[in-house]
This record gives structure tokens, C-alpha cells and sequence, in this order.
């Protein structure tokens, strides 16, 4: 008869030999056989040595067969994963365990659940009737179901026969599926974005997330399109040193609907150095006007794509600012003509230069020019431009006197003549007006100005576009006021100002010569920031010519969640006056739901010229974003409808944003 040896309230053995690790061993009952080769631990039962901790009600240990059985409420860790079970039987040679209806927990945020759960050492797994979610918290929202699932730690998960789950529901199967099961950054497919078209048809995006070091990386995205074919995106980021961030997106289409390849090119790099200079780029460049990806709301005017690259290296020390940047510009309009095309302009330009009181601002430029409403040959463009100003007081009053001189070549170009122009005016402020009502002080300040302008030939116009009107010869005089109310930390400022021409000269409009006026159009603003988050602001023009307001940009901010725009103005490229309201509205509507919605109508067209509602769902650990957009910008309308699942913010899990 074997007599039993029983130790009674914790009884601890601090080394149990015959193992390959040492065993530490704590329960409320330790009991052994006489040759001590069979250990039972009862109640509150622990086993530990340096690659495995078990807490179980029963754990028995078969020291001969170097072998460990854990039963009832298992649980405890497994080379940095915690797991699980109804029994656990661990092999102490092998470091190998097998697991009855538990659950593994990898890296804090993978959770794996199976019938069985074989760990085949070496941070391998491999489970049986498995499921996969990245929710620890919430494992009963979502989660990926298999047959099979082999997984290493900070490595892959293979699925066989994979299901998704949400909620009771299975949707999706896949007889195969990859899933990276780490925490650092890693090579691995972003989860699909499927939609609609009404121009390109059925949509359905993959993206393939490669990471390049801990500072790069790069994404690889294929649009597949019923109608309009298959696309491929590819955007390349990097984030090297403090200061220091670059975005390159390229995405081109063999379009079956036009017979054409089309292609977007879309980048930014900045870079601030330590001694406080910096490099700048940004390029949009494309071959065409209607674009397959919604790049909206780049510009105002968006009967023309507005494509660029500029370069520029910024010098800055304490007693001047030197700028060196190189620019190109291709418009596109929507009938198909190309203005503007200069490859490449080199600029100069300083500021921040004093000399016997004044600021100095120096420019100049070189560039190649082509431009079709003029002349079809490219020509030599060069420019350089040269501004003073000075600000003193003279008794109560506030003087500034300004000069400036600009020099313009245009090479051997039969149709442009060169062209040179100098400007010098002084401006006088007078003292403040200022009343104090209690909490609210209000300041007025007239301001008047007297100047001369001389130009060797008329302007041309293709140059001056973007300006509004063209200042004609001789002397002139200005005349305004400033507004000014101050109420605790706000600070709202509004003022009013005229020009007219003194030597019998008439100001006009580029867009439209027969717009002719000695008296420039009455030009107005207000600028009102009631708080950090609600803000004003109005800019008008009133145009004596027509007797009307020609222009108008009103802005209104409320926050994150509320801006509207109102612009009413004479628009390049659409060769008439916008009237449209153009809004941006987002807030949450319940806990879990959100949504947006950005829009711009057009008064004169009684019709939106785009729109966009966006729904996002977002509980716990799943959601998904429901987009609709109809825009009317390009040549021919599109509907889009586009659906996009989220998985616990899927790029918390393998593609941070470089520390940014």
C-alpha cells in the first residue's frame, strides 16, 4: 500500500528535479506517491519556471514522463502570451502544449479562440475550429473564423476556410487568407474598400501596406473598375528626422471608357533644418481634366485643374530671408485648352533686408513661357523687382512711404514688348479715435495715401490675370478707414477703401476691357474671432462701372463642426461670375454614429456642383464608413457610393503614421 505524503496550506517546493527547467509549485494541497514521481497540487494550484506559468484548480505533474496536466479554470503564460482553458498538458521537454477549448492572447491585442491550441514551441501556434479578433475587450462583436489557423508570434496568421463574423452573422469566405499578427510595423494587406460608380461602374480597392525600415514606407493599391478597367496607386512616405516629412502618390488607369492611359501625381515633402532654413515641395500633376480619383476641393475655381510643382529653398537668419524656388505651371480647362506652361520658372526673392530705416524686399526670375492665346512658341520670361518701405512718425501721425520698381523681359517674342514699371506712394494714418464703452473700447482710424505710377507698356494681360484690376498711369489717391472694437480677449477689425486715378486715367477690368472706371472699385472687410472656435469674415467689392457688388467672399467657422463660405466672383477659366455657397458640416449623432457633409451649390446653376454625405459606424472594436459623392466638376457627372469596413482603427495594428 502506497503511502501518500500531504502538506497542507502552501506548501511550496523551491526546486523539483528531474525537469529540464526548475519548477516552482504552490497550492492550498500538495500531494505526492511514495517514489515521488507523481505530484497532484489542489486548489489554487501554480506551476513556474522560466517558460511557463499554469494556474489551475488541479495541476498534476508526471515527473517520469516529464509531463504536466492542468485542469478547471486554466490560465497563465505562455512565452509572453497568456492563454486560456478547460485542461492544458504541457511537455516540459519539448516545450510544447495542447490546449481544450481555450483562447491565446498575442502581443496584448491579437486574440485567438479554438476547439484545440497546440503551441509547437518557437512562438508557434496552431489552433482547430479557430477564430481571430484584435478586440480583447469585445471578442462577441467581430472576429475571423477558420478550420485552421497557424500563427507565429510577431508574424503571420494563415487561415484556412476563413469566415467574418459580426455580431451572429457570417459574411465573406475565403479558402485562404493572410493576416500579419504584429505589433511593429509590417508587410501585409490593408482591409478592401468596395462601391459604386456611375461613370466607372462597380468599384473594389485592395491595399498592400510594405514598411521600409522604422522611418519609410510605402503602399500598394489596385482599383478595380467594372466600366472603366483596373488601376494602380502607389504612395510612398518617409519621415527620416525631426522636422522632416515627404508624401509621393502616384495613380495611373488604362481607361476603357476614354481609350486612354490616364495618371495623377500628387506630393509634398517638407523639411525644417536645425539652423531654421527650409525645403519645400508640392507637385499636382496630371494629363488630364477629368480625374478618376475625387481630388476636389483643391481650389475655388474648378473649371480648370490647376496643375503644379513648386520647389523652394528658404534661407533665414536674423537680418535677412533669401528664398530660391523653381515652379511650373500646365492648366487644364474643361474644353481641353492648355494655358500657362512654363517649365521651369527660377525665383529669387529676399525679405527681411533693412537699409536706413526701411524693409527691403527683393525678387527676381527666369523662365521658360508657352502660352496658346498669344503665341504658340515657348519664349524666354525674366523678371526683377525691387520694394521699399518705411514706417515713422511724424507728430500724432503714422507715415509709411513705399517704393517699388519691376522689370519685365520677354526675349525676342514678336507679340509681348518688354515691359518696366516703378511705383512710389506715402500713406498717412491719423491718431486713433477711441471711446471706451465699459467692457468694449472701439478705435477708428482714417488713413489717406498720394501716389505716382508710370509703366513703359500696357500690361499684359495673360500676366495679370489673377489680378483684379490693372492700375493705370499717373498720380493717384487713396482714401479708407479701420474699425477697430476690442471686448476682453476679441478683436474684431473692419475697414473701407478707395482709390481713384488723379491724372484723368481709367482703371479696367482684364477679364472684361469694356469694365472702364477713374475710380477703382470700393473694396471692404471685417474680421470678427468671437472666440478661439467661432470666427467671421467678410471681403466685398463694389464696382462703380456696373454700379454692383462683383465680388464677395463671406466665411463663417463654428468650431470643428460647422464652416461655410459664400463667394460670388468673376471666376478664371469659367470666363464668368461663381455664386455659390460652399459648406462643411460634421458632428456625432449618437455615441457611436458620426457624419459629414460638404457641399457646393451654385445659385446661378440652381443645382449643387458637388456633394458628398459621409456615415461613419464605429462600436467598441468594428465600424464602417458609408460614403456617397456626386460631383459635377469635371465633364461628366459622377454618382459614387463607396462602403469601407473598420477593424479596431486597422492602422493602430501595422501602418502608424511615422511618429506624425
Amino acid at each position: 500500500m502506497k503511502r501518500l505524503l500531504i502538506l497542507i496550506l502552501f506548501l511550496v517546493f523551491p526546486v523539483l528535479n528531474g525537469f529540464s527547467d526548475t519548477l516552482n509549485m504552490t497550492a492550498n494541497e500538495v500531494h505526492s506517491d511514495t517514489k515521488k514521481e507523481v505530484y497532484r497540487l489542489v486548489g489554487s494550484a501554480t506551476v513556474e519556471s522560466p517558460k511557463i506559468t499554469i494556474h489551475a484548480d488541479l495541476i498534476t505533474i508526471y515527473k517520469k514522463e516529464k509531463r504536466i496536466v492542468a485542469e478547471g479554470n486554466v490560465h497563465g503564460k505562455l512565452t509572453n502570451g497568456k492563454f486560456t482553458g478547460e485542461t492544458l498538458v504541457y511537455h516540459t521537454d519539448e516545450g510544447t502544449a495542447d490546449i481544450l477549448n481555450g483562447s491565446i492572447v498575442l502581443n496584448q491585442d491579437f486574440v485567438f479562440r479554438a476547439k484545440e491550441i497546440h503551441y509547437l514551441g518557437k512562438d508557434r501556434y496552431r489552433l482547430i475550429d479557430g477564430s481571430m479578433t484584435t478586440c480583447p475587450n469585445c471578442c462577441a462583436r467581430w472576429s475571423f473564423d477558420a478550420s485552421q489557423i497557424k500563427v507565429k508570434k510577431e508574424g503571420y496568421a494563415v487561415f484556412d476556410n476563413l469566415t467574418f463574423r459580426a455580431g451572429a452573422h457570417h459574411y465573406i469566405y475565403l479558402p485562404k487568407f493572410i493576416y500579419p499578427a504584429k505589433m511593429k510595423r509590417t508587410f501585409g494587406l490593408l482591409i478592401p474598400e468596395i462601391g459604386n460608380s456611375s461613370t466607372q461602374g462597380f468599384k473594389y480597392r485592395q491595399s498592400l501596406f510594405i514598411p521600409i525600415g522604422e522611418t519609410m514606407d510605402a503602399t500598394y493599391t489596385l482599383d478595380y473598375y467594372s466600366k472603366a478597367g483596373t488601376g494602380n496607386g502607389f504612395e510612398y512616405r518617409l519621415a527620416r528626422k525631426p522636422g522632416e516629412f515627404g508624401r509621393f502618390y502616384v495613380y495611373t488607369i488604362n481607361d476603357r471608357l476614354k481609350g486612354e492611359r490616364r495618371s495623377i501625381f500628387d506630393g509634398n515633402y517638407h523639411y525644417f533644418l536645425p539652423s531654421g532654413d527650409k525645403i519645400r515641395l508640392e507637385s499636382f500633376e496630371g494629363d488630364d481634366f477629368d480625374l478618376i480619383r475625387d481630388f476636389t476641393f483643391r481650389k475655388y475655381d474648378l473649371a480648370m485643374r490647376n496643375y503644379f510643382t513648386d520647389f523652394s529653398y528658404e534661407i533665414n537668419r536674423s537680418h535677412f530671408q533669401l528664398t530660391v524656388s523653381a515652379s511650373r505651371r500646365n492648366i487644364l480647362f474643361t474644353d481641353g485648352e492648355t494655358t500657362f506652361y512654363n517649365l521651369p520658372e527660377i525665383r529669387f526673392s529676399s525679405r527681411a533686408l533693412a537699409l536706413s530705416g526701411y524693409q527691403i524686399r527683393l525678387d527676381a526670375g527666369v523662365g521658360d513661357i508657352q502660352n496658346p492665346n498669344i503665341d504658340d512658341s515657348n519664349f524666354l520670361s525674366s523678371f526683377a523687382s525691387a520694394e521699399a518701405t518705411r514706417n515713422f512718425t511724424l507728430g500724432n501721425f503714422t507715415v509709411v512711404d513705399r517704393f517699388k520698381a519691376a522689370f519685365h523681359n520677354y526675349g525676342d517674342n514678336p507679340v509681348l514688348n518688354n515691359f518696366s514699371s516703378w511705383l512710389g506712394e506715402v500713406k498717412l494714418f491719423s491718431p486713433a479715435l477711441e471711446h471706451d464703452y465699459g467692457k468694449t473700447i472701439h478705435r477708428v482710424q482714417l488713413f489717406a495715401a498720394l501716389g505716382y505710377h508710370n509703366a513703359s507698356e500696357a500690361f499684359p494681360e495673360f500676366i495679370n490675370d489673377e489680378e483684379d484690376y490693372i492700375m493705370p498711369d499717373g498720380m493717384y489717391g487713396s482714401l479708407g478707414v479701420e474699425s477697430t472694437f476690442i471686448s476682453g480677449d476679441t478683436t474684431a477689425i473692419g475697414g473701407l477703401y478707395v482709390t481713384r486715378n488723379l491724372s484723368g486715367n481709367n482703371y479696367h477690368n482684364p477679364n472684361d476691357p469694356a469694365q472702364v472706371s477713374e475710380t477703382s472699385p470700393l473694396v471692404g472687410y471685417l474680421r470678427i474671432p468671437f472666440s478661439n472656435s467661432i470666427r467671421f469674415s467678410l471681403d466685398a467689392r463694389y464696382d462703380p462701372a456696373l454700379n454692383t457688388v462683383d465680388r464677395m467672399m463671406f466665411t463663417a467657422n463654428f468650431g470643428e463642426h460647422i464652416s461655410a463660405s459664400y463667394l460670388r466672383a468673376f471666376t478664371f477659366g469659367e470666363n464668368e461670375t461663381r455664386d455659390s455657397l460652399i459648406t462643411a458640416v460634421q458632428g456625432n449623432l449618437s455615441k457611436n454614429w458620426t457624419a459629414s457633409f460638404r457641399a457646393d451649390y451654385d445659385f446661378s446653376m440652381n443645382d449643387f456642383r458637388y456633394k458628398m454625405i459621409q456615415i461613419r459606424y464605429y462600436r467598441d472594436c468594428i465600424g464602417m464608413n458609408i460614403t456617397y459623392r456626386n460631383n459635377s466638376y469635371s465633364t461628366v457627372t459622377t454618382n459614387e457610393f463607396t462602403i469601407s469596413l473598420v477593424l479596431r482603427n486597422i492602422g493602430e495594428m501595422f501602418k502608424y503614421r511615422l511618429g506624425l
